[in-house]
């Protein structure tokens, strides 16, 4: 019997890096084959918030964006430079 299950993850929207994790949870791989799935959207939010991820922050554009947490700390690190 086939059976078709959704599962869900947090890509970001600036490096394309998925959210992965080896068996001690630490993040270790940018191959989506690896990357850590969830049973429901509100769990993999979860997840990801919980190791650094900004999920669901408002760019300039009123859009809804997710950055893994190297990326966000770029992106801290131009709006600070931009705000001296």
């Amino acid at each position: 019997m086939l059976i078709t299950k959704t599962f869900y993850s947090v890509k970001c929207d600036r490096c394309g890096k998925m959210q992965t994790f080896d068996c001690e949870g630490n993040d270790c791989s940018e191959s989506d084959a690896e990357a850590d799935f969830e049973i429901d959207e509100d769990a993999a939010i979860a997840v990801a918030e919980s190791n650094g991820w900004c999920v669901n922050s408002e760019d300039n554009n009123g859009e809804y964006r997710d950055y893994c947490p190297e990326c966000w700390e770029k992106i801290e690190e131009k709006m600070e430079a931009e705000n001296e």
